[in-house]
């Protein structure tokens, strides 16, 4: 079934999250089609989204540290709505990017 994406129209904040939902669920389905879940494994040690922010921060450096609370809400918003792989595949992306050396000035 083919699904076409709203126009939101201005101020319309129901179509705005109708679309963006509609956005999540589609890169959700390429991410599964691309990486089908794996019949059996090993399960993942259950942690906290609050442990993961506390983590991230000490490994960052303090300016970049600052921003991982931001950083982090969108992941963890539509966590539910992802595979557990491409929350983790998320949560990566974000570690590279707080765990980079910060440009000279920064």
């Amino acid at each position: 079934m083919s699904v076409r994406p709203m126009t939101p129209r201005p101020h319309d904040p129901l179509a705005a999250a109708v679309d963006e939902a509609l956005r999540v669920r589609r890169e959700a389905d390429r991410f599964e089609a691309a990486w089908p879940r794996p019949p059996t494994a090993e399960p993942f040690p259950t942690l906290t989204w609050a442990a993961l922010e506390r983590q991230l921060q000490d490994l960052a450096s303090p300016e970049r540290a600052r921003l991982v609370p931001g950083l982090l809400a969108p992941i963890r918003r539509w966590a539910a709505c992802k595979p557990p792989e491409m929350v983790l595949r998320e949560i990566l992306c974000l570690a590279s990017v707080v765990l980079e050396e910060p440009a000279p000035g920064e």
